[in-house]
């Protein structure tokens, strides 16, 4: 078989064996397994470890730190729009950015060897977003302290979106720095990519932050008279934000400014 071959082979496998996996393990639903698998094989087939690890990273921590600490079905939960089992709209909304940018540099010649370190920077930038904001989130939830609103610095109970807290933040920090670890054991990858990515990372969870407080779509939970993510009933009007606006939405934007700044910073940085 050629190499060609092989390579193709080994990408459908891995992607299948990736959707297997995170569906039996109940990290991600049907729909979510089937487009992470495409993902999976993309990563494999045309970015190959420089791009299998950041990407790894993010799911495998990112999922397992959900699992760790599961959301208990109280007041908390109530407010979160969907829950640690992703489906596919989840999945594109953390990982869909990186997927574009991961087909433009595989296209890219490789004599344009600044554009494809831009577009690598970008990807694992947006990787890196995605799992700040996750573990902002989830650690974010055991803070002993009231998150504070990014937008008004005022105290909001738990789990509100655009709640900041100081647990939460430095895990977000955790988390794009583990991203950036996983770059960092790629043969080309530098300290100053390592340092862009996490950057990245930061800005884009704090971008998911300040559009989870300003633009996101907001209800009142008839039952205890808060915010929450989730509509109380179809034709609910939103009290703060567009309804148009929802989790996954305010998630590209973090993983797009994410990836955004990443790349911004190797051309300023490390290139």
């Amino acid at each position: 078989m050629a190499a060609g071959s092989w390579t193709v082979a080994a990408a459908i496998g891995a992607g299948v064996a990736f959707a297997a996996l995170a569906h039996r393990a109940r990290a991600l639903t049907a729909s979510g397994a089937a487009v992470g698998g495409g993902l999976a094989a993309c990563l494999v087939g045309l970015g190959g470890w420089a791009w299998v690890g950041p990407g790894l990273t993010f799911f495998v921590l990112s999922s397992a730190l959900s699992k760790l600490q599961p959301r208990p079905k109280t007041e908390v939960a109530r407010r979160f729009e969907k829950g640690a089992v992703r489906d596919a709209g989840q999945v594109l909304a953390n990982g869909g950015v990186a997927w574009g940018l991961l087909i433009l540099w595989a296209v890219l010649p490789p004599s344009w060897s600044t554009g494809q370190g831009v577009l690598y920077a970008g990807g694992c930038g947006a990787f890196a977003a995605a799992a700040a904001d996750t573990w902002a989130t989830e650690l974010g939830t055991l803070s002993p302290e009231r998150p504070r609103s990014i937008r008004s610095g005022r105290p909001v109970p738990t789990g509100t979106s655009g709640g900041v807290s100081i647990l939460g933040t430095l895990g977000g920090v955790l988390g794009a720095g583990s991203v950036a670890a996983a770059a960092l054991l790629g043969a080309t990858a530098t300290v100053g990519l390592g340092a862009t990515i996490t950057g990245g990372g930061i800005a884009g969870m704090l971008a998911d932050s300040l559009a989870g407080a300003t633009i996101q779509a907001q209800y009142r939970d008839p039952a205890t008279g808060r915010h929450t993510e989730l509509p109380p009933a179809p034709d609910a009007v939103p009290v703060q934000g567009w309804n148009a606006i929802t989790n996954d939405t305010v998630n590209w934007i973090g993983t797009a400014v994410g990836g955004g700044v990443s790349a911004l910073g190797f051309l300023l940085f490390a290139a």
